[in-house]
């Protein structure tokens, strides 16, 4: 499951909080248009992503998250990902050097670090 979240110190942020089994049709039906709508201006903002222990995702949900990174990663001015798993840390150390974005991943007893790091 995904869902939108809006974090307190800023509005503009784009968020999500993301549990249980994700799939292609959450990518598609919440991801992207939430996307799509944050990134419309020519302004970069910051991405929040929080993983709960124990999501798994349907490997399609996987390739939709790479084609939505690689449409917007020029739109985001920092993303924090809050996640336990080595698996996402790993990912994520290789998508901050591909798609040169300012990227760091946090575990869950420091969330509120997370977002005052990706709000600075």
């Amino acid at each position: 499951m995904i869902e939108r979240i809006v974090l307190p110190q800023n509005s503009e942020a784009l968020a999500f909080r993301i549990c249980e089994k994700v799939t292609k049709e959450e990518y598609l039906d919440v991801v992207r248009p939430a996307a799509e709508e944050a990134f419309s201006g020519d302004k970069k903002i910051p991405l929040f992503i929080e993983v709960e222990p124990g999501t798994s995702f349907e490997v399609a949900a996987l390739f939709e998250d790479s084609f939505v990174a690689l449409k917007f990663h020029g739109k985001i001015s920092r993303a924090a990902f809050v996640a336990d798993e080595a698996w996402i840390k790993n990912t994520v150390s290789v998508v901050k050097t591909v798609l040169r974005v300012d990227a760091q991943t946090f575990p869950h007893e420091q969330r509120l670090d997370a977002i005052q790091w990706v709000m600075q």
